[in-house]
């Protein structure tokens, strides 16, 4: 699978890590001063601590219930994922969430009046 989401499929590919099949614990989530999106977690059995590091990130979003059920469901489809916690998805819902509710809840966050 490449990085193109032109023919807009749903698919799984691996990221391989150290800890792509631990139970980890997130730990903290900062940008650095290059403005690099910074993730520490911790690997349950052993303790190990990785930090991950995004260079060059435009926007990151937290997957809330829904988005997981989503990735499940396909998950049976798919015979399974890559590993059970590190993996890449592409074109699942939220890609195609419309950006009016990103702004929203933007907005919300704001303190902002709503009419949703």
């Amino acid at each position: 699978m490449d990085n193109h989401f032109g023919d807009e499929a749903f698919a799984f590919q691996p990221w391989e890590t150290p800890f792509e099949n631990s139970d980890i614990e997130l730990i903290d989530v900062d940008y650095s001063e290059g403005g690099a999106l910074i993730f520490r977690v911790r690997v349950q059995d052993s303790g190990s601590i990785y930090r991950i590091c995004f260079e060059h990130v435009s926007a990151f979003r937290v997957l809330d219930e829904h988005g997981l059920l989503e990735l499940w469901e396909k998950t049976k489809e798919h015979g399974g994922r890559p590993a059970r916690t590190t993996f890449k998805v592409r074109n699942h819902l939220w890609t195609k969430e419309c950006p009016i509710s990103f702004a929203a809840s933007w907005r919300r966050s704001m303190g902002a009046q709503s009419y949703e």
